[in-house]
């Protein structure tokens, strides 16, 4: 009879711990969001942190809405086209995208300036959900790199292997076993560095005027966007130019550079004031307020 060590899912995790060892570990350019819900501790307070007063304060209710407004791709297909993976958190949203296909080859321009439209209007929609329940939103988004190190998942398979001579109960029991996942470690959150500085930023707070209801950017995420041969993503005038195949389809007006410090590490921060969308990307020009989330 094969035993746990025949079986995939123990082998992977051979391989993944060998490449390691090696240094063999790939580095994908990305870029990442954290979306905070602020406020949401003060429902938590009202109920004495007991779930099942939760519910009275309509607190499940919000996070559905959330849920349904937010934890859900804004750019999806299948390799080697791009595609966003979603965490969800508690009261928080955690997105990256990766830039492992890309170049002649693989250019997918229009679907990456799509996803900066569908970021920032998934911001405005959180904004007016949380707005119901008196609470906030903060997102801030980053760019970085992943290096997937191990194996995505831990099951009962690493466990357990089902026996040939079971009966029906013992059976039913060890493939339940088999089939469980214990450990869940999403290939593309796996030392996202993006991700890391854009929860990094978010968790500062208003104290160091990263402020509720606002959405800001790192700047190393939009100079990520010029590994894509058909966008050029600069800097003018305080607007932050996003060109597809030489025509402007996206500008962010942003305030002032702010520089934080963090971990050895200088960044770049814009505030967001305003997004245009013009009519290459979406057929109309379309202009709406990050502040009030408002469109003009």
């Amino acid at each position: 009879m094969n035993s746990v060590f025949d079986e995939e899912e123990f082998k992977s995790s051979v391989l993944w711990r060998l490449r390691a060892q090696k240094g063999a570990i790939e580095t994908i350019g990305c870029v990442a969001a954290w979306m905070d819900i602020c406020g949401f501790g003060t429902l938590l307070e009202k109920s004495r942190w007991n779930l099942e007063e939760l519910p009275e304060n309509g607190a499940f209710a919000f996070l559905s809405k959330v849920y349904s407004t937010a934890a859900r791709p804004l750019c999806y297909g299948v390799p080697p086209m791009p595609f966003e993976m979603v965490l969800v958190i508690n009261d928080g949203i955690a997105r990256t995208l990766n830039f492992k296909y890309n170049g002649p080859k693989h250019d997918h321009g229009l679907s990456y300036a799509f996803y900066i439209r569908n970021l920032l209007i998934c911001h405005r929609n959180l904004f007016h959900d949380a707005k119901e329940y008196n609470c906030g939103i903060r997102t801030v988004l980053a760019g970085g790199e992943t290096s997937q190190y191990s194996p995505e998942k831990f099951t009962g398979s690493y466990i357990l292997r089902p026996s040939d001579h079971a009966d029906a109960a013992t059976k039913h029991y060890e493939d339940a076993m088999h089939a469980k996942t214990f450990v869940y470690n999403p290939a593309e959150f796996q030392m996202n560095t993006a991700f890391a500085k854009a929860y990094s930023i978010e968790s500062l707070g208003s104290k160091s005027g990263i402020c509720v209801n606002s959405c800001y950017m790192e700047l190393s995420f939009w100079e990520k966007l010029n590994n894509i041969p058909s966008l050029n993503a600069y800097m003018k005038e305080g607007v932050m130019v996003l060109d597809y195949d030489g025509e402007t389809v996206i500008e962010l007006k942003v305030d002032r550079k702010q520089t934080i410090h963090f971990k050895g590490l200088d960044m770049s921060v814009y505030k967001l004031l305003s997004m245009k969308i013009l009519p290459r990307l979406d057929g109309d020009e379309v202009l709406f307020d990050l502040v009030t989330c408002e469109y003009y």
